[in-house]
């Protein structure tokens, strides 16, 4: 279960970098948390306020990726978290979907 969390979250990371596995996410930690969109993957779009999307979406998921990719299988997320973070971040969306 651990690899399939340490997986999560190298899929989290490659899908908004933009950048394979095997790259080193090094970038991404130092990034992290100032300068997210310094690293989004450049073919990211999106029209509206940049700063909602990078509160909403962008600085969780970055968040639970490098969680999930601790170097320690002790220090990851536990699923049931990564499960509660998504939601967090599914209920934050849709709530600022009806505004």
């Amino acid at each position: 279960m651990d690899g399939d969390i340490y997986s999560y979250g190298v899929l989290l990371l490659e899908m908004f970098t933009g950048r394979k596995p095997t790259d080193n996410f090094i970038d991404v930690k130092m990034a992290y948390p100032n300068n997210l969109l310094e690293i989004l993957d450049a073919s990211a779009t999106y029209n509206g306020n940049t700063q909602e999307l990078v509160e909403l979406v962008i600085y969780p998921i970055f968040r639970l990726g490098l969680a999930c990719c601790k170097e320690s299988p002790r220090e990851r997320m536990k699923m049931d978290d990564i499960v509660k973070e998504l939601n967090a971040v599914k209920k934050a969306c849709s709530a600022h979907a009806t505004k």
